[in-house]
């Protein structure tokens, strides 16, 4: 009886030590998501942008590096028809100086790259907020409504997502600004 115990406790203790392998398995594991998407992102106060896509196309935004073989881009954002996404403002310049090459980011409108319209990682900081929008002739058109002293503030994840939230509560959900040709 003795004997049996000891195995029963072997065993329970052999269990418990799988779960919790599994347990820190799936921990690390998320951990290193959420670490991965932080990247990313970028920090809770960290400035963001707003990139619109006004169009009933898809559209995207894919990084290109000088002298990387044409067709090979880093980095893409996809909009979806009249999508919007926040991103870091920072993050193509910041990769641009880990990478140590100059970059641009085409735009590609269903698939079909626009030659004639490229941003920099400048713009993404400069402003506020991109739209992406149909214009004559289905030419995209980007605009920007350029950050003032008052908005860096408010383009912060955290504070801005509260101002967001406020004045959606109160009606308000337009952001103020005159909106000017990027590209």
């Amino acid at each position: 009886m003795y004997k049996e115990k000891s195995k029963f406790s072997i065993i329970k203790e052999i269990t418990l030590q799988v779960e919790t392998a599994k347990n820190i398995y799936i921990y690390t594991q998320l951990l290193a998501c959420f670490i991965s998407e932080q990247r990313k992102m970028g920090h809770l106060f960290g400035r963001v942008v707003l990139l619109k896509n006004e169009t009933d196309r898809v559209i995207e935004l894919k990084e290109s590096r000088r002298s990387a073989p044409h067709g090979l881009y880093s980095y893409t954002i996809r909009l979806d028809p009249f999508q919007q996404k926040k991103i870091g403002a920072t993050m193509f310049h910041r990769r641009t100086k880990l990478a140590a090459r100059p970059t641009v980011i085409r735009i590609f409108v269903d698939g079909v790259d626009l030659f004639d319209k490229v941003l920099t990682p400048q713009n993404f900081i400069d402003y506020f907020r991109i739209s992406l929008r149909a214009g004559e002739d289905e030419k995209v058109i980007v605009r920007g409504v350029r950050a003032t002293r008052s908005d860096q503030f408010h383009r912060t994840r955290l504070v801005g997502s509260l101002i967001s939230g406020l004045r959606f509560l109160i009606g308000n959900d337009e952001h103020g600004g005159q909106e000017e040709d990027i590209v």
